[in-house]
């Protein structure tokens, strides 16, 4: 199953509009039906909770004219959580993007006309999901409509705020630059943690990050709304959320704990939380609770289990750091055994900054990539080619006539280089 993804990172010039802004200017741009379709499309899903960004080869005093004069677009600045626009290769400003929003590269989609700035980032951002508009612009709508990846199941609460929450967010990390130091930046920050037990106007959202989270995720078990209250309701686990705000505003529901009651131990199933609260000491205090709560109840162990995946590095290491100790081996991961009273009394000293890795360290990484790059590949081919049941019929047919072609004479010589692994990938889709 793949990962969610949350951003959208689209180009300007014969994309959002008609024309070139540089040359043609605000006036002389059009906002045509099928780029109004387009950015109406955008603004939908924004308002789904994506994160919509600009990459654009262009002045940025070009580009922000066309949003300040042109009060005809769909697409207002405001919805645009950050942008780069500047004359740097695209796929180093979509990795810039990335490290800003802390998030990974396989959560980016990419929307271009042009298609050598498409190869480029799919050449040096293989993770980022790179759709190529038509080159007839009527078309545009209806390929939007036929790529799946931008279909969303539900909306919460916190979808319909998520520009606002990552926009504050880059105002922390401002501030944070500003501070001497990360204990001062964490003090003026003024954090507030909220721990309560779940309530049902949440189930959506506490769904909704046990399957979008992936960082700060201990076991990384996907669930629907009605497994977990199925599961709470049945009293075999017990839910508890976390809320946070701070001086610059609200963070919304971030945090979840699973957790069920053994006969001398809290067990953890499912710990988790939002990359844009970690590192703050969120967790440290997420840990305590469950300490507090072993501690009341008579319980002597907090049992956490850690099950790796190619992202979750962050939630392995604040372990370590906090339980290094306690540490034991339990099949391909490993389980944290906390004292009930170390738990209960863990705080957070912020004597170094966060540091959160967005880079898959797992050795699996690279087949990930390969696998990322043919789904971009059936992806753009659905949107273009099968999206109606009459094209569909029509490949089906085609493959039953196809003519296998003779066998190669000479040696079979393996790809020697990335290049040459997506030319054959592509190649080995197509037929």
């Amino acid at each position: 199953k793949s990962a969610p993804y949350k951003v959208i990172v689209l180009d300007c010039d014969q994309t959002l509009w008609k024309g070139v802004c540089g040359e043609d200017g605000v006036d002389g741009i059009e906002i045509d039906p099928p780029r109004k379709a387009l950015q109406e499309f955008m603004v939908a899903q924004h308002d789904s909770g994506m994160l919509i960004c600009l990459c654009s080869k262009n002045n940025q005093e070009d580009v922000w004219a066309v949003f300040e004069q042109r009060s005809e677009m769909p697409l207002k600045r405001e919805q645009i959580v950050q942008a780069r626009i500047n004359w740097q290769p695209k796929s180093e400003n979509i990795k810039s993007l990335a490290q800003e929003l802390n998030l990974g590269l396989d959560s980016f989609i990419f929307v271009d006309d042009n298609p050598l700035e498409c190869a480029e980032v799919q050449a040096n951002c293989p993770a980022v999901l790179t759709l190529e508009l038509p080159s007839e612009p009527n078309q545009i709508p209806q390929f939007l409509e036929h790529v799946w990846a931008f279909d969303h199941l539900k909306t919460t609460e916190e979808d319909k705020q998520r520009t606002a929450l990552y926009q504050q967010n880059i105002e922390r990390e401002s501030f944070r630059k500003e501070a001497l130091t990360f204990k001062d930046f964490l003090t003026g920050l003024g954090l507030e943690v909220k721990i309560a037990p779940i309530a049902g106007h949440t189930l959506a959202r506490v769904s909704q990050l046990t399957q979008r989270t992936n960082q700060f995720n201990l076991t990384t078990i996907r669930r629907s709304e009605s497994k977990i209250q199925q599961l709470c309701e049945s009293g075999k686990l017990e839910c508890l959320t976390v809320e946070v705000s701070d001086r610059f505003g609200d963070y919304g529901l971030v945090g979840v704990l699973l957790f069920e009651m053994g006969a001398d131990a809290i067990k953890v199933d499912t710990f988790l939380l939002s990359c844009r609260a970690l590192g703050r000491g969120v967790e440290h205090q997420m840990l305590a609770k469950l300490g507090t709560i072993a501690k009341e109840r008579g319980l002597s162990w907090i049992d956490v289990s850690y099950i790796p995946t190619q992202k979750n590095q962050p939630a392995l290491d604040f372990l370590d750091a906090v339980g290094i100790s306690c540490k034991q081996q339990l099949g391909e991961g490993w389980l944290f055994k906390f004292p009930v009273n170390l738990a209960a009394e863990l705080t957070y000293s912020p004597e170094v900054t966060e540091s959160v890795n967005n880079s898959p360290s797992n050795p699996k990484a690279k087949h990930s990539e390969v696998n990322r790059q043919r789904q971009t590949l059936a992806i753009q081919q659905i949107a273009t080619q099968l999206w109606d049941s009459e094209q569909i019929l029509k490949l089906i047919e085609s493959q039953k006539h196809r003519i296998r072609p003779p066998e190669l004479e000479s040696q079979f010589v393996a790809a020697s280089n990335q290049l040459e692994e997506v030319i054959i990938d592509a190649y080995l889709f197509d037929t």
